[in-house]
């Protein structure tokens, strides 16, 4: 569907999507099933609610420009945890059919990126993964927040400028006695 004046599209992302806000954007994709995201939203954190103007109605969606998973999780002491982070890219500036600029999106796995936590180890595995394994012993304080820079990495993100981004995972150490089974 193509409108004559521009139409004003919400969507909201709080249940759909457990990212950084700051990193929350939209895209839609096109009639050759490429993704685009557009160069201008409108973020409402109050409200968790993103926007955009357009002259289409397309198949749409949220997304987080830049996630680390999982974001909040738990793990026994002296055990591990798998993270991985994502950037989606917009190294393709486009102009599309209403000659707005949008970004072709790409799953970028090139990026460098430096891993740390406040309490157990964290040992990179590549630069989109890493493995945290818990302290012999629940720290203090608890949850352990292990961290992930991008190094080298610049972009524009809702009109505001990133360099070298940090994300945080928040892992909950449990001890022995936060363990139970159900037979």
């Amino acid at each position: 569907i193509v409108f004559a004046k521009p139409v004003s599209l919400a969507f909201s992302y709080s249940d759909s999507l457990e990212a950084d806000e700051k990193f929350v954007a939209l895209a839609y994709q096109g009639a050759d099933k490429t993704w685009f995201a557009p160069k201008e939203v409108f973020l409402n954190e109050t409200d968790d609610k993103i926007s955009v103007q357009t002259k289409h109605f397309s198949d749409w969606t949220v997304f987080s420009r830049l996630s680390v998973e999982p974001i909040s999780g738990s793990v026994i002491i002296n055990e591990s945890l798998d993270l991985n982070v994502q950037f989606v890219g917009a190294l393709n500036t486009t102009t599309d059919s209403e000659g707005v600029e949008v970004n072709n999106l790409n799953i970028n796995n090139e990026v460098v990126t430096t891993w740390q936590a406040n309490a157990g180890t964290v040992v990179k595995q590549s630069d989109n993964t890493a493995l945290y394994t818990a302290p012999s012993a629940v720290p203090s304080p608890n949850p352990v927040e292990v961290s992930v820079t991008f190094n080298n990495l610049n972009f524009i993100q809702n009109g505001v400028s990133f360099s070298n981004p940090k994300l945080t995972s928040t892992i909950r150490v449990l001890g022995e006695e936060s363990i139970f089974f159900v037979e």
